[in-house]
């Protein structure tokens, strides 16, 4: 065969094949971000993206069928050089926070797994649209820039599960993004992505397995949107009363105990049950409504709520 003929079907053969620049890292299992490492799904994913106003850096990472984008992933942390006196001042503060997508109530799902005035982890699920819009995070447009000089096709419309990670010191908020609509089974996926994202803010994803990818190739399921926990439900994913619902619990919990003591305490002074039954009474009413009182402005002076945290991505909601 002509070795003309030769460099032209090696030509054709190359220039059919995916593509991905030969300058652009690629990674699996998980990315290690200003000192953090990043949960990722399985297969091999490109660094299309970095950047991030100080004291944050993020990074888009892409996941390629021949030229499409198939999934994308946005992930932010703090970097490891921040400078000594903004880390003192999160070590001695109400940690670096949560994010409102953990709790809003117009998305397809939300909930807070934990959260304090020092740490906390959430996971949600939305529909968002993509593009580059005033206040998009620099990794994003970078990301953009990459896909339109690389030629490939980058869709608008995403399912976005989301991960947020924090404690005093760091901070890890991961929004992964698929092409489908299956919101339950992608909350379903969150949870092995938190538990993955938690071990990654600590270094210790070395030799886990990569994250499955979420199956979401069934029929599209209408548009759902699921309740998501309130910003005071903090007992965790399973539910929580707020604040104030858990005051009357345990209000109301603890009188019933404190009663029965009221009466047995008054019967063995005055041996007249009557007497002893009414004591209790009153004593359980007044004693109840102070004892919620009580238990409202402890809550209020403890500054236990977490703080809320906004991080620039690479889309809106797909409503907006």
């Amino acid at each position: 065969m002509p070795r003309a003929l030769l460099f032209l079907l090696a030509a054709v053969l190359f220039g059919s094949a995916p593509a991905a620049a030969a300058g652009l890292e690629r990674f699996t299992g998980h990315v290690a971000l200003s000192g953090k490492q990043i949960p990722l799904p399985a297969g091999e994913w490109l660094l299309a993206g970095r950047g991030g106003a100080e004291p944050f850096d993020s990074a888009v990472l892409v996941q390629l069928a021949g030229r499409d984008v198939r999934a994308f992933i946005i992930a932010t942390t703090n970097a490891a050089t921040t400078n000594a006196a903004t880390t003192n001042a999160k070590e001695t503060s109400a940690g670096w926070g949560l994010t409102r997508d953990c709790s809003r109530p117009d998305v397809q799902f939300a909930a807070i797994r934990y959260a304090s005035a020092v740490d906390g982890a959430c996971r949600f699920v939305n529909r968002v649209t993509t593009n580059v819009r005033p206040g998009s995070s620099p990794a994003w447009i970078a990301a953009v820039d990459t896909a339109a000089r690389e030629g490939w096709t980058l869709p608008s419309l995403w399912l976005m599960a989301g991960v947020r990670v924090t404690d005093r010191r760091d901070v890890v908020d991961i929004r992964y993004h698929f092409l489908g609509s299956l919101p339950d089974t992608a909350a379903t996926w969150t949870e092995q992505a938190l538990e993955r994202a938690e071990r990654g803010l600590r270094g210790r994803l070395d030799g886990d397995d990569p994250l499955a990818m979420p199956d979401l190739s069934a029929a599209p399921a209408p548009y759902r949107v699921s309740p998501p926990m309130l910003a005071g439900d903090v007992a965790g994913d399973s539910g929580g009363t707020g604040p104030w619902g858990l005051g009357v619990m345990k209000t109301l919990s603890w009188r019933i105990v404190g009663t029965a003591a009221d009466v047995a305490v008054a019967f063995l002074f005055t041996g007249d049950p009557v007497l002893s039954g009414g004591l209790a009474a009153t004593g359980a009413v007044v004693n109840s409504i102070l004892y919620f009182g009580h238990e409202m402005a402890w809550n209020r002076t403890a500054d236990t709520a977490p703080a809320l945290l906004e991080f620039p991505g690479a889309g809106a909601p797909a409503d907006e």
